[in-house]
């Protein structure tokens, strides 16, 4: 598993099954649906006006007279591969094609159908000569075979587009392997500059330090850089690249002499903060969180600069802009003269994946709609995917404003949060109600847990508290998620150990909505003398500490950041459930208790618990428990910290995590990896062999791109890797 897919599933998981349609839009405009029943992913418009969309499996469709031509221009289904990310993925049109017909596509070439594992293909650009609305088949030149793709299906990038300088600028990701972005030696993750026949310019920046094809470099440092456009007056080329905590817009100038630029993937993700630079580091020229930003891929994106202004073009003040759609439901732009500033325009799409501007000045986007969640399944194809149009109608006509009314979950009597993230936050921690006093006493009715085995959390001490709203009880399971009433609210507070003593951090807060099965977050930082926490601003924010003789980097999260694990598909709710409460917890009175026993004695399950059943409930273990199995402890482990995703519907990977799943289905032992991470003949576990291990190695890893867990995860956690070690050494081939 990536950090991108696990990011791209977790938070694609949130979107609703289906959004009723009309967009949102601002007053003065409407939408009408061009095309549906199709599995797009992006499109680009002819200078004579036609749109050309490239449907994943392989069709380029035409749509000219604002219908779609039943015939596809060109059908490449017979050999590209469209598994998770790849597929017919781009298209654009030479400089010259009113007279010469030429196009280039960025397909995936299947040098092997029969090929199930996926390893027998790699992206290619080739160009095509139209004649009419149809390609000559026979046409194909191959402008540029890009690298062999591993049998990981993410970060596949493929943008084409012709800069003001004549040459054929390509963005290709890095396969979901961060060190090919840095890798002069090939091709993935990189900016690509070309003649447009294929051969490469002799004034690109690498061209005699590299050999071959990969002097076609001028950029490197990309993660997956789905889309570019260029303005045509200026040639400022902006690449749409989904990264791992922030999406990124970065900037190429191709109206001036070429040059050597490096974006930091994968060492630096967004802005750069306190990262190092590498030589030629270029900042993303605007960049947003998946908290503050409310994203979750920034995928399409062009300017608005229309060729012929008619009667459905938007008024003036929109000339120039840039405009971008996030996966997440939503179209934004910004001002390319002072782009820091990001202004709504669309929102209700259903995964909007591409948006480009007609010569009319109508702005067209595509709704990919498909299967929620960041599966194989659910990149591969879409049957109900949809193109859209979008015209000025006039001042006040047209604008989709209606909204619907928003249910409001019932607190804790004495608890000041507000119900949704939509109302103001208070701004401290004593301001919310929870705590009574500074020494973390709880308003009445805030009961304290804890979990058999807890997340690693850099090695902070955590605590937690639940509180029902007035009235309400949980609906138990003796298995799988409780069902919480809305307006619950959970408490996390973090601590470090340092020097003796216990530095307070942060308390996360979790809301529930009143449906029970969503809601927000909310982080407070402490402050130096532990008097109160202040709201972490929506972007989070980072702080170097000092544990004795190390330091280490703390992420105080962002609030978006909550939902890259807290997903409807895990139940949300993550921690408490009966098999990670089913044990003792001292109260604080010192009375120690099983947490099912004292939770059904303080009536807050409905029905009530059997309480004679509850010593044959499942029960986890905390990973140092030596009186346990290690095989219990990895699995009580795997559940806590993984199980989130790693379940049927969460990532793409293929392993379950789920403590009731048996190790025999869980997929662990001898499973398969679709990153090795250049490790030869590498499983999830293999027996007996901790440097073949996948698992044990992402538990290692430090780096961004290979670290597991993935979120607010800077330090290994050294206990778990030794139990997992051990484990690993004595598991036997068999399980």
């Amino acid at each position: 598993m990536t950090l991108r897919s696990y990011y791209l599933s977790a938070l694609a998981a949130l979107l609703p099954l289906g959004f009723a349609h009309a967009a949102s839009l601002p007053p003065g405009f409407a939408e009408t649906k061009v095309a549906s029943g199709l599995n797009p992913v992006t499109m680009r418009f002819a200078p004579d006006g036609r749109l050309f969309l490239c449907e994943k499996q392989g069709l380029l469709r035409v749509v000219s007279g604002g219908k779609l031509l039943e015939k596809p221009a060109l059908d490449l289904t017979d050999r590209v591969d469209s598994w998770n990310e790849r597929g017919l993925i781009s298209v654009c049109f030479d400089p010259d094609f009113a007279r010469n017909g030429w196009i280039y596509v960025y397909h995936t070439h299947n040098r092997d159908p029969k090929d199930a594992g996926h390893e027998s293909s790699n992206n290619r650009v080739s160009r095509f000569t139209l004649k009419g609305d149809v390609v000559d088949p026979g046409s194909e030149q191959v402008i540029v075979e890009i690298d062999n793709l591993s049998k990981i299906g993410w970060h596949n990038g493929g943008g084409l587009a012709f800069g003001k300088d004549g040459k054929l600028y390509v963005s290709t990701g890095e396969n979901a392997k961060g060190p090919n972005a840095q890798d002069g030696g090939n091709l993935l993750g990189k900016l690509l500059r070309f003649n447009k026949d294929g051969s490469v310019p002799s004034d690109n920046p690498f061209y005699q330090e590299y050999k071959g094809n990969n002097r076609a470099i001028v950029a490197l440092g990309l993660r997956n850089p789905f889309a570019i456009a260029v303005q045509p007056a200026t040639g400022l080329l902006y690449l749409n690249m989904v990264g791992a905590n922030y999406e990124q817009i970065e900037r190429y100038e191709t109206g001036k002499p070429p040059e050597a630029v490096n974006y930091g993937w994968p060492d630096i993700d967004g802005p750069p903060k306190n990262n190092p630079t590498p030589q030629g580091y270029r900042a993303p020229e605007y960049a947003y969180d998946h908290g503050s930003g409310k994203g979750v891929a920034l995928c399409g994106g062009d300017f608005y600069q229309p060729f012929s202004r008619g009667a459905d073009a938007f008024p003036a003040s929109y000339m120039g802009k840039y405009f971008f759609s996030d996966y997440g439901g939503w179209i934004k732009f910004i001002d390319p003269t002072k782009p820091d500033t990001r202004l709504d325009f669309a929102t209700g799409i259903n995964r909007p994946i591409d948006v480009k501007t007609a010569p009319d000045g109508s702005l067209w986007y595509i709704e990919r709609a498909g299967i929620p969640g960041g599966s194989d399944e659910a990149n591969s194809a879409s049957k109900d995917g949809s193109l859209w149009r979008v015209r000025w109608t006039g001042e006040g006509q047209g604008g989709n404003q209606a909204t619907k009314p928003t249910e409001k979950a019932q607190l804790l009597a004495g608890l000041k949060l507000p119900a949704t993230a939509e109302e103001p936050l208070p701004t401290t921690l004593s301001a919310t109600g929870i705590f009574t006093d500074r020494n973390l006493t709880p308003r009445v009715g805030i009961v304290g847990y804890g979990l058999n085995s807890t997340i690693w959390a850099d090695g902070a001490t955590i605590r937690r508290w639940v509180a029902l709203p007035d009235g309400k009880k949980i609906g138990f399971s003796p298995t799988g998620e409780f069902k919480w009433p809305g307006g619950t609210v959970f408490i996390q507070h973090f601590e470090m150990p340092t020097g003796g003593t216990n530095r307070r951090l942060e308390t996360r807060l979790l809301v529930l909505d009143a449906t029970g099965s969503f809601g927000y977050g909310a982080n407070y930082r402490w402050r130096a003398d532990s008097s109160d926490a202040d709201l972490v601003d929506p972007a989070g924010q980072e702080e170097v500490l000092k544990t004795g003789t190390r330091e280490q980097t703390w992420m105080y999260p962002s609030s978006g950041l909550c939902f890259m694990c807290h997903t409807p598909n895990a139940g949300f709710v993550l921690g408490p459930k009966t098999r990670q409460l089913n044990g003792d917890f001292t109260y604080p009175a010192g009375n120690s208790d099983n947490q099912l026993h004292a939770w059904n004695r303080l009536k807050m399950f409905d029905p009530p618990l059997d309480e004679k059943l509850i010593s044959s409930y499942p029960k986890t273990c905390a990973i140092d428990n030596s009186a346990d199995s290690l095989e219990n402890r990895v699995r009580s482990y795997l559940d806590g910290n993984c199980a989130h995703c790693h379940r049927p519907g969460g990532t793409g990977a293929g392993w379950d995590a789920r403590y009731e799943i048996p190790l025999s289905a869980q997929g662990i032992v001898g499973g398969e990896v679709r990153n090795t991470l250049g490790l030869e003949g590498a499983k999830i576990v293999a027996p007996g062999d901790i440097s073949k291990s996948i698992m044990h190695t992402r538990m290692a890893a430090t780096g961004i791109a290979e670290r597991m867990p993935p979120v607010t995860r800077n330090v290994p956690d050294a206990v778990a890797l030794e139990v997992l070690e051990k484990w690993i050494n004595a598991v036997k081939g068999d399980r």
